[in-house]
């Protein structure tokens, strides 16, 4: 009989410390959110320099040719845009004059600018832009197919040799390219021309004229 209660007795101590070491635990879950900003940036990297350009006669005049690119990349949903202005105009390192500058490009500077370059009279110097590429040009600057007049044509083409305007003068700032949604991680190029003239009959003094372009790129 006492066997058989300590036995029951030890079986039940058992029961007990099994219950004790095999107890299920009780979980309990919980959500935890993760929201993580990401900033939108845009980024601009342009040619150091105007190429191509060519030396004009100061007397007899002529007309010289020149490019430069810029790429624009941005993440913003937005897009961007890409706006051109100058510092001053294209002097003489010794200083604006009579016959030290080129002046602004006279042409057309409501839409539709000019779909040729007005070529510039005996004693005069001026000069100017247009747009060569860019997917994202605005139409400002994009003429009929064939080429054809006129500029600002919604939908049209860019071509290297038409749609000429001045360029604004600081705080002043002509849009070139704008984007409504990001661009991909190569960026998006935009091609520009620069057109400078010397009329006939002209005394321009020698040496080198110079000035500086600003290109800025933003997020819409």
């Amino acid at each position: 009989m006492k066997k058989i209660i300590s036995s029951v007795t030890i079986i039940g101590l058992l029961v007990v410390i099994s219950y004790v070491i095999f107890e299920p635990e009780v979980i309990k879950g919980a959500n935890i959110g993760v929201t993580q900003v990401v900033t939108g940036q845009v980024a601009l990297t342009c040619d150091a320099s105007v190429s191509g350009l060519t030396s004009i006669p100061g007397v007899s005049g002529g007309t010289s040719n020149g490019t430069f690119s810029c790429t624009s990349t941005t993440n913003n949903d937005d897009g961007y845009n890409l706006k051109l202005k100058k510092t001053a105009l294209l002097c003489h390192t010794e200083g604006c004059a009579a016959n030290q500058q080129f002046d602004d490009y006279t042409g057309t500077t409501t839409d539709p600018i000019d779909f040729n370059w007005t070529d510039v009279g005996s004693g005069v110097e001026e000069w100017g832009f247009n747009m060569t590429s860019g997917d994202d040009v605005t139409d400002r600057f994009r003429n009929a197919a064939g080429p054809a007049s006129p500029c600002n044509t919604g939908g049209g083409i860019v071509t290297a040799g038409q749609c000429w305007v001045m360029i604004p003068t600081t705080p002043d700032e002509e849009t070139v390219a704008n984007k409504t949604s990001p661009t991909d991680a190569a960026g998006s190029a935009s091609g520009f021309g620069v057109r400078i003239q010397a009329g006939d009959s002209n005394f321009l003094r020698s040496g080198d004229y110079t000035t500086t372009l600003v290109a800025t790129a933003a997020m819409n």
